[in-house]
Protein backbone atom coordinates (compact mmCIF):
# COMPACT_ATOMS: atom_id res chain seq x y z
CA UNK A 1 0.00 0.00 0.00
CA UNK A 2 2.83 2.35 0.88
CA UNK A 3 4.62 1.48 -2.35
CA UNK A 4 1.56 2.41 -4.44
CA UNK A 5 1.21 5.71 -2.60
CA UNK A 6 4.89 6.45 -3.17
CA UNK A 7 4.58 5.70 -6.88
CA UNK A 8 1.57 8.01 -7.18
CA UNK A 9 3.44 10.82 -5.44
CA UNK A 10 6.44 10.29 -7.73
CA UNK A 11 4.22 10.45 -10.84
CA UNK A 12 2.56 13.63 -9.60
CA UNK A 13 5.95 15.19 -8.88
CA UNK A 14 7.16 14.36 -12.41
CA UNK A 15 4.01 15.87 -13.92
CA UNK A 16 4.43 19.05 -11.89
CA UNK A 17 8.02 19.35 -13.05
CA UNK A 18 6.86 18.90 -16.64
CA UNK A 19 3.95 21.33 -16.67
CA UNK A 20 5.08 23.84 -14.04
CA UNK A 21 3.27 25.15 -10.99
CA UNK A 22 1.41 27.94 -12.81
CA UNK A 23 -0.60 25.50 -14.91
CA UNK A 24 -1.70 23.66 -11.77
CA UNK A 25 -2.72 26.87 -10.02
CA UNK A 26 -4.78 27.95 -13.03
CA UNK A 27 -6.27 24.46 -13.33
CA UNK A 28 -7.34 24.41 -9.70
CA UNK A 29 -8.87 27.88 -10.03
CA UNK A 30 -10.82 26.82 -13.12
CA UNK A 31 -12.03 23.69 -11.33
CA UNK A 32 -13.33 25.87 -8.51
CA UNK A 33 -15.16 28.18 -10.95
CA UNK A 34 -16.88 25.23 -12.65
CA UNK A 35 -17.71 23.39 -9.44
CA UNK A 36 -21.48 23.84 -9.70
CA UNK A 37 -21.78 22.64 -13.31
CA UNK A 38 -19.42 19.73 -12.57
CA UNK A 39 -21.63 18.82 -9.63
CA UNK A 40 -24.61 18.57 -11.99
CA UNK A 41 -22.99 16.92 -15.02
CA UNK A 42 -19.88 15.24 -13.60
CA UNK A 43 -16.30 16.02 -14.59
CA UNK A 44 -15.20 14.89 -18.04
CA UNK A 45 -11.61 13.98 -17.16
CA UNK A 46 -12.67 11.70 -14.29
CA UNK A 47 -14.50 9.39 -16.68
CA UNK A 48 -11.65 9.37 -19.18
CA UNK A 49 -9.05 8.52 -16.56
CA UNK A 50 -11.13 5.62 -15.26
CA UNK A 51 -12.02 4.49 -18.82
CA UNK A 52 -15.71 4.34 -17.91
CA UNK A 53 -16.89 5.02 -21.44
CA UNK A 54 -20.45 3.73 -20.90
CA UNK A 55 -20.82 6.04 -17.91
CA UNK A 56 -19.25 8.82 -19.96
CA UNK A 57 -22.00 8.32 -22.54
CA UNK A 58 -24.63 8.89 -19.86
CA UNK A 59 -22.71 11.96 -18.75
CA UNK A 60 -22.84 13.30 -22.33
CA UNK A 61 -26.63 13.07 -22.12
CA UNK A 62 -26.59 15.03 -18.86
CA UNK A 63 -24.27 17.65 -20.37
CA UNK A 64 -26.50 18.11 -23.44
CA UNK A 65 -29.58 18.43 -21.23
CA UNK A 66 -27.84 20.88 -18.92
CA UNK A 67 -26.59 23.05 -21.79
CA UNK A 68 -30.00 23.02 -23.47
CA UNK A 69 -31.82 24.02 -20.26
CA UNK A 70 -29.33 26.84 -19.61
CA UNK A 71 -29.78 28.11 -23.17
CA UNK A 72 -33.58 28.08 -22.75
CA UNK A 73 -33.30 30.00 -19.46
CA UNK A 74 -31.03 32.59 -21.12
CA UNK A 75 -33.46 32.97 -24.02
CA UNK A 76 -36.48 33.32 -21.74
CA UNK A 77 -34.57 35.82 -19.62
CA UNK A 78 -33.75 37.84 -22.72
CA UNK A 79 -37.36 38.00 -23.88
CA UNK A 80 -38.55 38.78 -20.33
CA UNK A 81 -36.11 41.68 -20.08
CA UNK A 82 -37.17 42.87 -23.54
CA UNK A 83 -40.72 43.26 -22.24
CA UNK A 84 -39.97 44.50 -18.74
CA UNK A 85 -36.87 46.71 -18.77
CA UNK A 86 -38.30 48.98 -21.46
CA UNK A 87 -41.18 49.81 -19.12
CA UNK A 88 -40.81 52.77 -16.80
CA UNK A 89 -42.09 51.01 -13.69
CA UNK A 90 -39.92 47.99 -12.93
CA UNK A 91 -39.90 48.18 -9.15
CA UNK A 92 -42.17 45.17 -8.83
CA UNK A 93 -39.76 42.90 -10.73
CA UNK A 94 -36.44 43.79 -9.12
CA UNK A 95 -35.98 40.31 -7.64
CA UNK A 96 -36.45 38.47 -10.99
CA UNK A 97 -34.09 40.95 -12.66
CA UNK A 98 -31.46 40.30 -9.97
CA UNK A 99 -31.86 36.55 -10.48
CA UNK A 100 -31.42 36.98 -14.24
CA UNK A 101 -28.32 39.11 -13.62
CA UNK A 102 -26.70 36.53 -11.33
CA UNK A 103 -27.60 33.66 -13.65
CA UNK A 104 -26.11 35.49 -16.66
CA UNK A 105 -22.88 36.26 -14.78
CA UNK A 106 -22.61 32.65 -13.60
CA UNK A 107 -23.10 31.26 -17.10
CA UNK A 108 -20.53 33.66 -18.59
CA UNK A 109 -17.95 32.52 -16.03
CA UNK A 110 -18.95 28.86 -16.32
CA UNK A 111 -18.83 28.70 -20.13
CA UNK A 112 -15.45 30.43 -20.37
CA UNK A 113 -13.90 28.51 -17.48
CA UNK A 114 -15.16 25.15 -18.75
CA UNK A 115 -13.70 25.69 -22.22
CA UNK A 116 -10.35 26.81 -20.81
CA UNK A 117 -10.26 23.96 -18.30
CA UNK A 118 -10.94 21.34 -20.98
CA UNK A 119 -8.09 22.74 -23.06
CA UNK A 120 -5.56 23.04 -20.19
CA UNK A 121 -6.42 21.10 -17.06
CA UNK A 122 -8.14 18.00 -18.47
CA UNK A 123 -5.23 17.42 -20.82
CA UNK A 124 -2.92 17.04 -17.82
CA UNK A 125 -5.20 14.66 -15.92
CA UNK A 126 -5.95 12.42 -18.89
CA UNK A 127 -3.81 11.35 -21.84
CA UNK A 128 -6.96 10.74 -23.88
CA UNK A 129 -8.27 14.30 -23.80
CA UNK A 130 -9.97 14.08 -27.18
CA UNK A 131 -13.52 14.17 -28.45
CA UNK A 132 -14.22 11.70 -31.22
CA UNK A 133 -17.62 13.09 -32.13
CA UNK A 134 -16.94 16.04 -34.44
CA UNK A 135 -20.62 16.91 -34.84
CA UNK A 136 -21.10 17.24 -31.09
CA UNK A 137 -18.22 19.71 -30.85
CA UNK A 138 -19.81 21.89 -33.53
CA UNK A 139 -23.27 21.81 -31.94
CA UNK A 140 -22.06 22.53 -28.39
CA UNK A 141 -19.75 25.30 -29.59
CA UNK A 142 -22.61 27.02 -31.45
CA UNK A 143 -24.92 26.67 -28.44
CA UNK A 144 -22.27 28.06 -26.08
CA UNK A 145 -21.57 30.93 -28.47
CA UNK A 146 -25.24 31.86 -28.69
CA UNK A 147 -25.78 31.59 -24.95
CA UNK A 148 -22.73 33.75 -24.30
CA UNK A 149 -24.19 36.44 -26.56
CA UNK A 150 -27.61 36.32 -24.87
CA UNK A 151 -26.08 36.39 -21.37
CA UNK A 152 -24.04 39.50 -22.17
CA UNK A 153 -27.08 41.10 -23.81
CA UNK A 154 -29.03 40.49 -20.58
CA UNK A 155 -26.16 42.00 -18.61
CA UNK A 156 -26.06 45.09 -20.82
CA UNK A 157 -29.83 45.64 -20.65
CA UNK A 158 -29.87 45.44 -16.85
CA UNK A 159 -26.82 47.70 -16.58
CA UNK A 160 -28.46 50.27 -18.85
CA UNK A 161 -31.56 50.18 -16.66
CA UNK A 162 -29.43 50.80 -13.53
CA UNK A 163 -26.95 53.32 -14.97
CA UNK A 164 -27.32 54.42 -18.59
CA UNK A 165 -24.30 56.74 -18.42
CA UNK A 166 -21.89 53.84 -19.00
CA UNK A 167 -23.06 53.62 -22.64
CA UNK A 168 -22.67 56.09 -25.48
CA UNK A 169 -25.83 55.56 -27.53
CA UNK A 170 -25.14 58.08 -30.27
CA UNK A 171 -27.77 60.15 -32.04
CA UNK A 172 -30.12 57.32 -32.97
CA UNK A 173 -31.24 56.54 -29.41
CA UNK A 174 -31.50 59.97 -27.79
CA UNK A 175 -35.29 60.06 -27.64
CA UNK A 176 -35.88 56.37 -26.97
CA UNK A 177 -33.46 53.82 -25.54
CA UNK A 178 -32.22 50.80 -27.51
CA UNK A 179 -34.51 47.82 -27.83
CA UNK A 180 -33.56 44.24 -26.96
CA UNK A 181 -32.44 43.35 -30.50
CA UNK A 182 -30.05 46.30 -30.51
CA UNK A 183 -28.47 45.07 -27.27
CA UNK A 184 -28.16 41.58 -28.74
CA UNK A 185 -26.45 42.97 -31.84
CA UNK A 186 -24.14 44.99 -29.59
CA UNK A 187 -23.30 41.86 -27.61
CA UNK A 188 -22.61 39.74 -30.69
CA UNK A 189 -20.55 42.57 -32.21
CA UNK A 190 -18.26 42.59 -29.18
CA UNK A 191 -17.73 38.83 -29.40
CA UNK A 192 -16.94 38.87 -33.10
CA UNK A 193 -14.99 42.18 -33.07
CA UNK A 194 -17.48 43.89 -35.39
CA UNK A 195 -18.61 47.49 -35.07
CA UNK A 196 -21.80 48.64 -33.36
CA UNK A 197 -23.84 51.83 -32.98
CA UNK A 198 -23.42 51.64 -29.20
CA UNK A 199 -20.10 52.12 -27.45
CA UNK A 200 -19.14 51.52 -23.82
CA UNK A 201 -17.95 54.18 -21.41
CA UNK A 202 -16.20 54.21 -18.01
CA UNK A 203 -15.92 50.80 -16.31
CA UNK A 204 -18.19 49.15 -18.88
CA UNK A 205 -15.23 49.14 -21.28
CA UNK A 206 -13.63 46.46 -19.09
CA UNK A 207 -16.79 44.36 -19.35
CA UNK A 208 -16.79 44.69 -23.15
CA UNK A 209 -13.09 43.79 -23.21
CA UNK A 210 -13.88 40.72 -21.09
CA UNK A 211 -16.68 39.74 -23.47
CA UNK A 212 -14.32 39.99 -26.45
CA UNK A 213 -11.78 37.85 -24.63
CA UNK A 214 -14.42 35.22 -23.74
CA UNK A 215 -15.68 35.14 -27.32
CA UNK A 216 -12.22 34.76 -28.86
CA UNK A 217 -11.33 32.14 -26.24
CA UNK A 218 -14.42 30.12 -27.12
CA UNK A 219 -13.74 30.37 -30.87
CA UNK A 220 -10.04 29.42 -30.62
CA UNK A 221 -10.54 26.51 -28.21
CA UNK A 222 -13.55 25.14 -30.13
CA UNK A 223 -11.64 25.33 -33.39
CA UNK A 224 -8.65 23.57 -31.81
CA UNK A 225 -10.84 20.77 -30.45
CA UNK A 226 -12.56 20.47 -33.83
CA UNK A 227 -9.21 20.04 -35.63
CA UNK A 228 -8.07 17.57 -32.99
CA UNK A 229 -11.23 15.52 -33.44
CA UNK A 230 -10.75 15.48 -37.22
CA UNK A 231 -7.22 14.14 -36.78
CA UNK A 232 -8.47 11.39 -34.46
CA UNK A 233 -11.16 10.50 -37.00
CA UNK A 234 -8.60 10.30 -39.82
CA UNK A 235 -6.28 8.14 -37.72
CA UNK A 236 -9.08 5.74 -36.87
CA UNK A 237 -9.95 5.41 -40.56
CA UNK A 238 -6.30 4.74 -41.41
CA UNK A 239 -6.12 1.95 -38.86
Amino acid sequence: MTTKTGKKKARRARKKDTHGWLVYVIGRALSALTFLSDLITGRRSDYQVKRKWKTAGRRALRVDTFVFICLCISLLSFFALAMVVGDGDVCWCRLPICLILWFSIWRIIDISSTQLRIAVWDGIKSKTNVVKNVERIVVLSIVNFLELGFCFANLFMITYWVDGSVFDLGCDFQEKGPDAITWLVFSMSNITLLGSEISAEKWMRLVVLGETFCGLLLIVISFGRFVSALKVKDLSKGE
